[in-house]
């Protein structure tokens, strides 16, 4: 079995490796046993020093790899038997050069930018692994494949990929031929129909144009879904945590938070990317709320009351939802809920909006 991060750049911390086979290990579906201790003693190399290097390229990027430089680096741990690892030095290239390589270019439609971080796409395969056993694990934009062989080395279940660019696609289809790919638009593919009787993890550096339609495509596959990891833009990440009153606090927070437990793994600099994006980027893992008969279609049902609620910010909630559900007495129904008649929706908590559909759907 190898562990490599395809395109992610700078040297591979051991320390990293050590945490993320310590979550990892051990009953998982994608667990591999922590075995990777020897990796720093392999190269001469002590623990602190690795760190260092680690965290200078987390914060700070590393300078050869925005130049499109290549950079020798352990890319191979063969697993030959319990306690022993074998590390062979390879280059690895940058994305800049892989992608004139294929004669591709990255395209901002497609907002495609490739993960160049190794202590990132460790800690990113690290957490989606970190969980209970699952039957599928599924990657949304995996490019240049900078965290998908590390989801191959480690898991013991399929992994299936959806990649919409063409030449990436072929790319990533000759580079790791035990792949389950799909090609085409991950919102245009059966997803119900590949989760029949399956419970998925999801990984994803996630396209930003996808962001919120595919969050909210999520929520029909609720019954299958056991996690997610996904990386957003900043700002996008922050209209997902924001609690009630707060000024990023929307439909998406409402929708997000009542469907999952959401906790933030991180900011991701824009060092650690190529091409280098404006502004920083954020990891939330997902972790679906106990799922009860019928949650999907209570959930899409949420979904339109809230927008519902938020369509008019500054109307009051009362307003707002009688053109949507007139055949409802809000005034009424908020007084139930100890809210005051003229509230508006930035301060009605999630567990109220959930109370608040019940109500419209009845």
């Amino acid at each position: 079995m190898a562990l490599f991060v395809e395109g992610a750049g700078g040297s591979t911390s051991a320390g990293g490796f050590n945490r993320a086979a310590g979550a990892v290990g051990g009953g998982n579906s994608c667990g591999f046993g922590a075995v990777v201790a020897q990796l720093a003693k392999s190269r001469g190399t002590t623990r602190p020093q690795w760190e260092r290097a680690d965290r200078r390229e987390r914060f700070m990027g590393d300078k050869s790899l925005k130049r499109g430089g290549e950079l020798s680096r352990p890319s191979t741990i063969s697993i030959a038997s319990a306690g022993t690892v074998q590390v062979d030095a390879t280059v690895v290239s940058h994305p800049k050069t892989v992608l004139a390589r294929l004669g591709a270019v990255p395209l901002r439609r497609l907002s495609q930018n490739f993960l160049l971080s190794p202590h990132w796409a460790e800690k990113l395969v690290a957490s989606v692994c970190d969980g209970a056993p699952v039957d599928e694990v599924w990657e949304v934009g995996p490019g240049l494949g900078a965290l998908t062989e590390g989801l191959l080395a480690r898991a013991t279940v399929p992994v299936r990929a959806f990649e919409l660019d063409r030449k990436l696609g072929e790319h990533l289809a000759k580079t790791f031929p035990t792949l389950t790919l799909e090609r085409g638009d991950v919102l245009e593919a059966d997803l119900e129909g590949f989760a029949i009787g399956k419970r998925i993890a999801l990984l994803s550096n996630l396209p930003y144009h996808l962001s919120s339609p595919l969050l909210v495509r999520t929520l029909k596959l609720y019954a299958s879904v056991d996690r997610m990891v996904l990386t957003f833009q900043k700002e996008f990440a922050q209209r997902i945590i924001a609690k009630v009153g707060e000024d990023d606090y929307g439909s998406l927070a409402v929708l997000m938070n009542a469907a999952y437990s959401v906790e933030s793994l991180g900011i991701i600099p824009p060092g650690a990317f190529f091409p280098v994006p404006e502004i920083d980027s954020q990891v939330l893992r997902f972790t679906p709320r106990s799922p009860v008969e019928g949650a999907t279609q209570r959930f899409l049902q949420l979904e339109t009351l809230v927008r519902a609620s938020f369509a008019h910010r500054r109307k009051k909630l009362t307003s707002n939802l009688r053109e949507k559900f007139p055949h409802v007495s809000w005034p009424a129904e908020l007084e139930a809920l100890g809210i005051i008649a003229d509230a508006r929706a930035e301060t009605v908590p999630v567990e109220a909006f959930q109370k608040l559909a019940e109500k419209a759907h009845a």
